[in-house]
């Protein structure tokens, strides 16, 4: 039910990039929503990053609402010497990331164990260059509490990067706080696996599992079930191979209320331009990609 109700909804799907030198990189994302309860809507995304991504500024809106678009900036601040940076963002989150020997990584309360490719990678991006996007990309699975800081920038192809199979996350110890109490925790661990030429297979923990399931060349399929406090969702993710934009299909059922909601979310669009003046406002953003706004 989820895969068809995908396949049926895709439409045409624009990428444009253009690259050229600059001191700021300019991304405009368009994401179509289809929800069975509220309808369809668009949900547009601008994202201003220096060269190095250590500095972003999101401008989110929906096109049916008429109020102005909600303004987040993400930065990282690293004390000198030290293997731990912070990153942070104007809505007041903040999550720490620490490098531990042994390839681990810790992320908050969380440890992810990685392989040494990935580790060295990381370290470069967000130790030395405090890139914000590489950060969204590692944490795109959503497991810990720190999910909401990154919700405005995870789950978007923001610069068409695709998966390196050489680059692995092995195994993640996650501590998710327990909103049914005010001291308590679940704590519980995902083991990822991978098949010979590094293409992700599952991901197994108690309250996530994703699986592969299937490979077309074309598009890329995964079956995602989480499991948060009294709710089940199940996700149809599929991958385009040629935009590398994901679509998801969502059938989440609140067991508190007895609801069950449906919905599909797809990238139909992708415009990245460099420029060597940062732009000032909004307008000005709007203005470079061409955008009517209403």
């Amino acid at each position: 039910m989820l895969a068809m109700f995908i396949a049926g909804s895709i439409t045409a799907i624009q990428a444009q990039i253009k690259k050229t030198s600059g001191a700021y990189t300019v991304s405009w994302i368009s994401e179509v929503i289809r929800d069975k309860e509220n309808g369809n809507d668009v949900e547009n995304a601008i994202a201003l990053s220096t060269k190095t991504g250590d500095s972003l500024t999101v401008y989110q809106w929906l096109a049916s609402n008429r109020e102005k678009p909600v303004r987040i900036v993400f930065w990282g601040e690293k004390k000198e010497k030290s293997n731990s940076i912070e990153f942070l963002s104007s809505a007041g989150g903040k999550l720490k990331v620490t490098f531990l020997p042994a390839n681990k990584v810790s992320i908050d309360s969380d440890m992810y164990i990685l392989n040494p490719g990935y580790y060295s990678f990381l370290r470069q991006k967000l130790l030395s260059e405090k890139s914000i996007l590489d950060l969204a990309f590692f944490l795109k699975d959503g497991y810990g509490d720190y999910a909401v800081y990154l919700a405005p920038i995870v789950q978007k192809n923001w610069r068409n990067q695709k998966e390196n199979p050489r680059y692995k996350i092995l195994e993640v110890q996650v501590k998710n706080k327990n909103e049914q109490t005010d001291d308590q925790f679940h704590r519980w661990k995902a083991i990822y696996k991978y098949k010979t030429n590094g293409e992700l297979q599952s991901i197994t923990g108690e309250f996530y599992k994703k699986k592969l399931i299937s490979n077309t060349g074309k598009e890329v399929r995964y079956l995602v079930e989480r499991i948060i406090d009294r709710s089940d969702i199940k996700e149809m993710v599929v991958k385009n191979q040629h935009t590398l934009f994901d679509s998801v299909a969502v059938n989440w059922t609140q067991y508190s209320t007895s609801k069950e909601f449906y919905y599909i979310k797809f990238q139909n669009k992708l415009n990245v331009i460099s420029v060597s003046k940062k732009p000032g406002s909004f307008e000005e953003l709007a203005k470079l990609l061409k955008i009517k706004i209403k």
